[in-house]
């Protein structure tokens, strides 16, 4: 959330109509998580956004679903980290995504926790692991499981400051992502202002 937990929360939660999923950090800024094994950057500014989360917008993040799922002619689950540990768990190679396909049924699960974009396939027990570069198309086959890492709006951790931007058709079965420009300026006086504790190196 940065600086603006509050105005997040107020101008994404009508837009998402019931499409969220909790995370480690909505967690940690309601007292749900341990904070203690966070890095000391996110420490500092998990107790900040806990000082000034507004009733309302604690409410809400109390009560975010751990999954969120959608039937039709393409049915895909979503959560934060992993489907076999929505919150946690981090999904950086081949063995770990292996684990998420044995123990949840899905054909399409889409996650983020790690900041990397990346895509996962099982075709039985064999599981390949790619990058999800900008620009790139990724065909989801009949018959090919899916684990697609969509990256991160914030601290991207893969060595490109472009936030990602997703994107899905489901009657074409492709899945896409491009990055978007953004400016840091603004957000850096928000947090100077507000006194937000500085940011981690990967900021």
């Amino acid at each position: 959330y940065g600086p603006n937990p509050n105005e997040c929360v107020d101008r994404l939660s009508p837009l998402l109509e019931g499409r969220h999923v909790a995370g480690n950090h909505d967690w940690a800024a309601v007292g749900r998580l341990d904070i203690t094994f966070f890095n000391p950057y996110a420490q500092e500014a998990i107790r900040w956004t806990q000082r000034v989360l507004r009733p309302p917008v604690r409410q809400y993040l109390q009560a975010l679903p751990t999954q969120w799922s959608q039937d039709g002619a393409l049915p895909f689950l979503a959560v934060h980290a992993s489907p076999r540990d929505p919150i946690e768990e981090y999904v950086l190679d081949g063995a770990t995504a292996r684990e998420s396909f044995r123990q949840r049924q899905f054909s399409l699960c889409f996650i983020g926790h790690t900041h990397v974009p990346a895509v996962f396939l099982a075709v039985g027990d064999e599981v390949e692991a790619r990058p999800f570069r900008a620009g790139e198309e990724v065909r989801l086959d009949p018959g090919v499981r899916y684990l697609i890492n969509v990256g991160s709006v914030g601290q991207p951790r893969d060595g490109d400051p472009a936030p990602p931007t997703p994107s899905w058709t489901r009657p074409r079965r492709w899945c896409a992502w491009s990055a978007w420009s953004t400016r840091c300026s603004g957000r850096r006086r928000r947090c100077w202002a507000r006194d937000f504790p500085p940011s981690s190196p990967n900021d």
